[in-house]
């Protein structure tokens, strides 16, 4: 976004914050409510460990280590 007629300079701090990735809000709620982001971290987390450890947990494929992982990760 930049400064047209009427809006304020950008400044150096927002422009730096502007640089970074959006911040994601990772939530839970009362009820076991989740963000959809806090979601899609589970799964990130539960595909990694079930691509790095499928073998070692003596599983047939990388998609049965990943039913099982992201059972234990899902929240």
């Amino acid at each position: 976004m930049s400064a047209g007629a009427g809006s304020p300079p950008v400044g150096p701090v927002l422009a730096a914050l502007r640089a970074w990735d959006p911040v994601l809000g990772l939530v839970v709620g009362s009820y076991q409510g989740c963000s959809e982001a806090l979601h899609g971290l589970a799964r990130e987390a539960a595909k990694a460990t079930a691509t790095a450890k499928w073998r070692q947990m003596g599983v047939r494929s990388v998609h049965e280590a990943l039913g099982i992982y992201t059972h234990d990760v899902h929240p």
